[in-house]
């Protein structure tokens, strides 16, 4: 096990913020607004794509860091990081969520339904983000005083 890399982790994780604003934004919209707006809605996929694999970084390196933990899969590493307390239960179960969101859009399981990424990012997503953002930069914070 080795230091957490702090700077490293406010990087990631601003990234993660910048995502989140992108998608706030597109979100603004009225959902048939955002349904019939083409740019809205590949770059809502895309932010989500980019803020759960910057979250999944983060929170890999904080895992590996700190307790020597090698996650295979995004869900392992917010499911260990809410094991481990480095953030809350539900954080961890929303970013999951956010997660399948995620692999909808860049696996393809079937056609991607723009509908639930608009419910769901706009719905508790949007904020469990926030919180993941607060509870690592926290966690990381406190880990290097």
């Amino acid at each position: 096990m080795s230091k957490i890399d702090v700077m490293r982790v406010r990087r990631i994780l601003s990234e993660v913020r910048e995502a989140k604003k992108v998608i706030g934004a597109i979100l603004e919209r009225t959902k048939d607004e955002f349904l019939t707006n083409t740019e809205a809605r590949y770059a809502a996929r895309y932010a989500i794509v980019e803020m759960v694999e910057g979250a999944a970084l983060a929170g890999s390196h904080v895992l590996e860091a700190k307790f020597g933990i090698v996650s295979e899969s995004y869900t392992e590493v917010f499911s260990a990081l809410a094991k481990k307390g480095v953030i809350s239960p539900s954080v961890g179960e929303s970013l999951r969520r956010m997660t399948g969101l995620r692999n909808l859009v860049v696996h393809r399981y079937w056609e991607v339904d723009d509908s639930r990424i608009y419910d769901e990012a706009g719905g508790s997503g949007l904020g469990a983000v926030e919180k993941f953002i607060e509870e690592v930069s926290g966690y990381v914070e406190k880990e290097d005083a």
